[in-house]
C-alpha cells in the first residue's frame, strides 16, 4: 500500500509541472480574465430593460423561509431514472431535478451492523472501500469503482465493496437535499462512462449546467443503478476510524471537499513546489502546517474573484417549500456593490423588493442585466448571494494509515485535493481524469 500512495502522491505532483514551470492556478486565472470581456459582452447584449440607479441606505425586509421538507419518494427517482437513459430531453431532466431538490434523502442501509458484518465476511481478494462525502465527485468515484471492477469481463466476481457516507444531513439517515445551484463547466471524457448521454445535451464538446442537477444524475446512478449504500449520519473523524475497524475497510477515499479534520497525512513535504512559479495576476501561498497551497485574497483587484448572483425559486405555499428556477450571475468589479450585495446574502426578498434591491447596484451593466431577467417573475420569490473564489490545493494528499493493526490506505479526491477557478472547468475535468487514475491503481492490490 505505501508503494500505491507514493505513486498517487507523485502522480499529483506532476499534475502541476508544465512547460513553463507556471501553476496552472495562474494559468487559469489568466484563461478566466481573458474571457471575461466575452461574458461582460453577452450579459450587454441580454439587456432588454433598464433601470436607473439609487442609493440604497435601508434593505427591505426579508422573507424568512422555515422550509419543511418530506422525504424523497422512490417514484421521484425512477422518473428522473427513466428521463437520464432513455430520452434526451435536457428541459425535462431540470424540471425534475428542481422538484426534487426540495426532498430530504433517506439512507438505503437499514441496519449499518448487518452491513459490517456482511463486510467482515468478504474473501481476501476483495476490497471494502469507504468513500466519505457523497457530492459529485463521491457519487462519480463510486460508480467508476463498480463498473471497473464489479461490471466489466475482466472480473468473473464483484472485487470491491463500497459503502458511502455524507454528514450533511437534515437529521440521522436522512440527507439535506442537493441545492448548490452554482454553474460549472466540464469535458471530463470519463463522465460519459456513467452518464453515457451527458454530452447529448448541448451541441457543444462540454456542458454548462447547475451543479445540483449533475449530483441528481450522478446520485441516481449510484443508488438507482447499483445499488450502493448510502449512510447519512453526523461522524467525524474518529467515528470513521472506529468504523474502518468494525467494517474492516481497506481504502478510504476523502471526497468531503476539505469538511473531514482529520490526521491521516502525515510528513508533508512541500519541496516539490520550489520549482513552480506561483506569483502572478495573483500570488500563491504554501500553508504547510494545513497541508495547503491557497491563492492570496487581494482586496483592491476583485474583478474576477468575488462574484454575485440572483436566483429565482416559485414557492410553494401549500406546504412552504421552493422549488429552483433560475440563477444569474454577475462578475462584480467594484466594493461598494460588494459591500452593498454582501448584505442582501443568502436571504429571500419578494419581487418589488428585489427590485429595490437590483436598483442599488452600482454597475449599469449588471444592474440592468440582471433587471431584465426578474422580469415576468412577480410572483417569485428571489435571493441573492455573494461569494469569492476559494482556489486551494493540498500538497500532498495520500498516506497509509494504521487502525488497530491494519493498514489502511487512504486518499483525498475531488474539492479536498483541487479547487480552481469555477468559469474555466478546470477544476472538474482535473479532479474526475485525476479520480480514475487513483480508483486504477488499486490494481496493484487486488491483481
Amino acid at each position: 500500500m505505501e508503494n500505491i500512495s507514493k505513486k498517487i502522491n507523485k502522480m499529483f505532483e506532476n499534475l502541476f509541472k508544465t512547460s513553463d514551470n507556471i501553476h496552472p492556478f495562474l494559468k487559469d486565472l489568466k484563461k478566466v480574465h481573458a474571457i471575461a470581456p466575452k461574458h461582460r459582452s453577452h450579459i450587454k447584449n441580454s439587456i432588454k430593460k433598464t433601470i436607473n440607479h439609487i442609493i440604497v441606505n435601508d434593505l427591505p425586509e426579508e422573507v424568512v423561509i422555515n422550509q419543511k421538507y418530506d422525504i424523497l419518494p422512490t417514484s421521484e427517482l425512477k422518473k428522473l431514472d427513466a428521463e437520464l437513459f432513455n430520452t434526451l430531453n435536457y428541459n425535462k431532466i431540470f424540471e425534475i431535478v428542481s422538484y426534487i431538490s426540495k426532498f430530504i434523502i433517506k439512507s438505503n442501509v437499514n441496519n449499518e451492523d448487518n452491513l459490517y458484518k456482511k463486510l467482515n465476511k468478504v474473501d481476501k481478494d476483495t476490497l471494502n472501500i469507504m468513500i466519505i462525502g457523497s457530492g459529485p465527485v463521491g457519487l462519480f468515484l463510486a460508480s467508476y469503482l463498480h463498473i471497473y471492477y464489479n461490471k466489466t469481463t475482466m472480473n468473473s466476481s464483484p472485487r470491491v465493496n463500497i459503502v458511502m457516507y455524507d454528514s450533511r444531513i437534515e437529521k440521522g439517515g436522512f440527507r439535506k437535499p442537493y441545492n448548490r445551484q452554482r454553474l460549472f463547466a466540464t469535458a471530463s471524457k470519463y463522465l460519459s462512462l456513467i452518464l453515457p448521454k451527458i454530452y447529448c445535451w448541448d451541441s457543444k464538446d462540454y456542458f454548462m449546467v447547475n451543479i445540483f442537477l449533475l449530483e441528481y444524475a450522478l446520485f441516481i446512478v449510484a443508488n438507482q443503478e447499483y445499488n450502493i449504500p448510502m449512510i447519512y449520519e453526523d461522524y467525524d473523524w474518529e467515528d470513521y476510524k472506529k468504523i474502518i475497524d468494525k467494517g474492516s475497510f481497506d481504502v478510504v477515499f476523502d471526497c468531503t471537499g476539505g469538511r473531514l479534520h482529520h490526521d491521516a497525512i502525515s510528513k508533508i513535504n512541500d519541496t516539490w513546489l520550489n520549482n513552480i512559479n506561483m506569483k502572478g495576476l495573483r500570488n500563491l501561498s504554501i500553508n504547510k502546517k494545513n497541508n495547503l497551497v491557497l491563492l492570496e485574497n487581494d482586496k483592491d483587484h476583485i474583478l474576477n474573484y468575488f462574484y454575485g448572483s440572483m436566483e429565482i425559486y416559485l414557492e410553494h405555499e401549500n406546504d412552504e417549500s421552493l422549488t429552483f428556477h433560475s440563477k444569474y450571475d454577475i462578475d462584480l468589479n467594484n466594493n461598494i456593490d460588494l459591500m452593498f450585495l454582501n448584505k442582501t446574502k443568502s436571504k429571500y426578498y419578494k419581487y418589488k423588493d428585489a427590485l429595490t434591491i437590483i436598483s442599488g447596484i452600482k454597475d449599469d451593466t449588471n444592474r440592468n442585466f440582471l433587471y431584465t431577467m426578474i422580469q415576468n417573475h412577480n410572483n417569485y420569490l428571489i435571493k441573492f448571494d455573494v461569494w469569492g473564489i476559494y482556489m486551494r490545493h493540498q500538497i500532498k494528499i495520500s498516506d497509509v494509515i494504521n487502525i488497530n493493526n491494519k493498514k489502511i490506505l487512504f486518499i483525498g479526491a475531488g474539492d479536498t485535493i483541487f479547487h480552481s477557478h469555477f468559469i474555466t472547468g478546470a477544476g472538474l475535468n482535473r479532479i474526475f481524469d485525476f479520480t480514475v487514475k487513483c480508483v486504477n491503481q488499486l490494481d496493484q492490490i487486488l491483481y
